[in-house]
Order: structure tokens, then sequence, then C-alpha cells
């Protein structure tokens, strides 16, 4: 059976994010401090398509969160900000879904494993019991704030 995991790094007073925080300034104003410790890992350099990093007790945790997910769900917002500033190919290796409420375009990069649900909430969790974790096998990784995640979980 599938698990579904929650990935929000978060400040020791609680922020997500930087004021200012937006498409063109993703994290906002000071936000990428909170991910600091990650960025010379080699286990996220490589999902970067970047070479080398640090390998420690930090990256083989890092490495076990990754191993297993198959599929990622995150908001508009993280979407938004992260389309921007991701790499090419981006670096989820997996299929993707957009929660929103908002429809709009996609530019898949010649992708076809992103998906833009604007009634997830209604269809219980559809990535998961739709076997985008490939028939239950693998895991589904959340990653947004924390109204989604509440949400996510009050539907089962």
């Amino acid at each position: 059976m599938s698990k579904v995991t929650v990935d929000v790094g978060m400040s020791l007073d609680g922020f997500i994010a930087g004021p200012n925080a937006g498409p063109q300034n993703a994290l906002g104003d000071g936000g990428h401090r909170i991910h600091q410790w990650v960025y010379d890992l080699e286990a996220w350099r490589e999902r970067q398509s970047l070479r080398g990093g640090r390998t420690n007790k930090d990256d083989e945790v890092l490495r076990e969160a990754y191993e297993h997910v198959g599929a990622f769900i995150m908001g508009r917002r993280m979407f938004d900000e992260g389309e921007i500033g991701w790499p090419d190919p981006p670096p989820f290796q997996a299929p993707v879904f957009v929660l929103t409420n908002h429809g709009r375009a996609v530019d898949k990069r010649g992708r076809d494993d992103l998906y833009i649900r604007d009634r997830w909430y209604r269809e219980r969790a559809g990535a998961g019991q739709r076997g985008c974790g490939r028939e239950g096998r693998e895991d589904i990784r959340r990653g947004e704030h924390d109204r989604s995640v509440r949400k996510s979980w009050a539907c089962g």
C-alpha cells in the first residue's frame, strides 16, 4: 500500500517562505535560507541535473525519502514559483499533480506526467487512487502549505 508523506521546509518560528514570495521571487526574500542545508547534498544535486555534492547522514535521509516516490502533489503557488526556477527536466522524476482552483494553460516542457487538478479534494486523493503511485507500490509525496496538507489528510 502506498504511503502519503509531507515534505515542508519550515523555520523554527513557523515560516515556510520569506515575505514577497511569488513566481519571480521563489520562496520570497530570504526564504532560500530555510532550505540551505540541502543544496550541497549529492541526492538533491542529482535531481537538479547537477554533479557532485556531499554524502553524509543528511544525504542518506534525503535519498531514502525519494527512493519510493511514485508521484508528487503540490499546490498552485509552489508550482508557479518553481516552474520558473526548476531545471529542464524538472527534478521530480515522477508524475506531478498540481492542486488548484484556478485553471491555466500548462507549459509541460514536452512532459506527459504533469497534471492540473481542480477537484482533487472531492476526488479523494485521486492521484493515489488512480495508480499514479504505480498500483499502490510507490509512495506519494506532498510538498506545499499547511492548509492543503490538512485538507488532504481530511480526505483520508
